[in-house]
């Protein structure tokens, strides 16, 4: 949630004033995948697209807080039975790592099919939905909405 906040709320917000929607959604995009230090930059790249096209769309940054606490939600699910826990031994932990290589392995179908997908989501709300360039960031319009 904090994320969202300051990614979403005050960076993306700030920056599409100053360099308009697109060019912010990118920087935005970057920092946020480069930040999480994970294994899986593009998938994070492409949500945080998704979560600034969701708030520049609905002007309520209530929507991508949903989606990435879903996102994150889907995401530990896999995770529960990927490393069995607490290793004895350094055989047991070399088992381990083998059984963490082979489920990862076994789900690259899934991660490239769901890539696919978001990009293709991506694609469609960037070109069809999205404001153009030189709206005002949801934080102005919300503000100039409650000023009336």
């Amino acid at each position: 949630m904090i994320e969202e906040f300051i990614f979403r709320g005050f960076l993306f917000s700030k920056w599409t004033e100053k360099m308009g929607a697109y060019k912010s959604m990118i920087l935005t995009s970057l920092i946020f995948s480069i930040l999480h230090i994970n294994f899986d930059f593009i998938g994070l790249f492409l949500n945080s697209i998704l979560f600034c096209i969701l708030y520049m769309k609905t002007k309520n940054l209530f929507i991508p807080i949903i989606c990435h606490m879903f996102n994150n939600f889907i995401g530990n699910l896999g995770n529960l039975e990927l490393i069995p826990t607490s290793p004895s031994s350094s055989q047991d932990t070399l088992e381990n790592f083998i059984h963490f290589i082979t489920k990862l392995y076994n789900n690259i179908p899934y991660f490239l099919f769901f890539t696919v997908l978001l990009f293709l989501i991506i694609v469609y709300l960037y070109t069809k939905i999205l404001p153009k360039n030189t709206c005002k960031p949801p934080y102005t319009s919300n503000l100039q909405n409650t000023a009336h």
